[in-house]
């Protein structure tokens, strides 16, 4: 039983390396431009793939062939530095400047201030009624201000003694600001505010994230990064002790992306649970922005401000140089952690006899989701944890003599 423990293990710490393997021993990351700016402070891509830099001093920057080329985009901008992004309805682009909040609705051809004055804006969210909210960059009194006219008047909505560093907006118009004190949580569009840092060992939260099944994360100073899976009532630690996690992306597939001070970008394929460093091609050690294109191409902003881009879509199944598989490979299934479902992709370069089993932590086998031939291409099948407790389960993939397994969560 030991030894099936064992090789179980190492089956699983070197399937999270199947990331790094696929890129074919490219550089993870291609310089795209260096700006003549101090820093890249936030990164955007709207819906029709433009990708949006604000940089500190200088404005914004834009692209529009996926990051190849960049153009200055700051007609009617008035004030730099910039600091935030958010993307609202019908397309439109906010950023946050230390003059107030402008939008331009013609991929930054044009931008109009939309206040609100006499503030110092720095973090901005929209939820998806279009509620704007802003949070006050540099004083202590936990200023916040609400529009729900898209701008054309603001209400303050008081957060308790702190710095809103970030804001960010769930499925359910709750909103988090990450700040100098913890977390905070709305659910009533800022009338009232719960602090919810249950968990975390560190108060100082750079940036805030959700991915599409409601799990967030947290970056924090000097702290790592930390997840809630049950809307921030409690919160665990993830990984990266020590480091300075100045921001975090998601992308489609639930691979998270973590921006630090002082080590480049780090990246976990399983929620948090392991992560490893992607900095091959990466010239700069502070990476203060990152973002997904509609493509999976993952960008990632640094100081001094530069913009890099990853060689290889991030959301690829299996890169080759047809639509047919050439190795054997599986997914972390998503989302994970899950209740009651979850879907698990793999693919097989030929016909051949699949099993696909959930294993409990003993290595004994709870559930059989596939036992049959099948034959080449990318595959995906849906598991239901009907009967299965919360708790740490395995997944087995095994293809003739092949076999790989990855760990998946269930929470109840």
């Amino acid at each position: 039983m030991k030894t099936l423990l064992v090789l179980l293990a190492i089956t699983l710490l070197i399937s999270q390396w199947v990331y790094s393997q696929e890129t074919l021993n490219d550089p993870f990351w291609q310089e795209m431009i260096r700006l003549p700016r101090r820093s890249v402070t936030a990164l955007l891509v709207d819906t029709l793939n433009y990708i949006f830099a604000s940089t500190d001093p200088g404005g914004v920057f834009v692209s529009s062939d996926n990051g190849i080329t960049w153009n200055a985009r700051n007609d009617g901008l008035l004030g730099t530095p910039c600091f935030a992004l958010a993307l609202g309805d019908s397309n439109h682009v906010y950023v946050t400047t230390h003059l107030g909040l402008y939008r331009t609705t013609n991929q930054g051809i044009s931008w109009v201030v939309m206040g609100p004055f006499g503030v110092y804006p720095g973090s901005v969210a929209i939820n998806s009624r279009g509620y704007i909210f802003v949070g006050e960059k540099y004083f202590t009194s936990g200023d916040v201000f609400r529009s729900t006219d898209k701008g054309a008047t603001w209400t303050y909505v008081e957060l308790p003694r702190s710095i809103p560093y970030a804001l960010t907006v769930n499925a359910s118009d709750h909103v988090f600001a990450g700040t100098s004190n913890g977390i905070f949580r709305t659910t009533n569009d800022g009338a009232t505010w719960d602090s919810i840092s249950t968990g975390l060992t560190t108060r100082g939260v750079w940036d805030i994230e959700v991915d599409r099944n409601g799990v967030l994360y947290a970056g924090i100073y000097l702290g790592g990064v930390f997840r809630s899976t049950n809307n921030g009532d409690t919160w665990s630690f993830a990984g990266l002790l020590g480091e300075d996690v100045l921001s975090l992306a998601i992308n489609s597939r639930g691979h998270v992306f973590a921006g630090t001070t002082n080590h480049g970008v780090f990246v976990s394929l399983d929620y948090g649970e392991s992560w490893s460093a992607e900095n091959s091609g990466l010239a700069d050690t502070v990476v203060s922005a990152l973002a997904f294109d509609r493509n999976g191409f993952a960008f990632a902003g640094s100081s001094p401000a530069r913009v890099y881009r990853s060689v290889n879509s991030t959301t690829s199944v299996a890169p080759s140089d047809s639509d047919m598989p050439e190795a054997i490979h599986l997914e972390q299934n998503y989302p994970n952690p899950f209740n009651p479902t979850t879907r698990i992709e793999y693919s097989i370069p030929k016909s051949s006899h699949v099993s696909l089993k959930v294993l409990d932590l003993l290595g004994r086998g709870v559930a059989t989701i596939v036992d049959e031939v099948q034959d080449a291409g990318v595959k995906s099948a849906d598991f239901k944890a009907a009967g299965l407790a919360s708790g740490a389960y395995f997944y087995r993939l095994g293809v003739g003599g092949f076999v790989k397994v990855k760990k998946m969560m269930v929470i109840r």
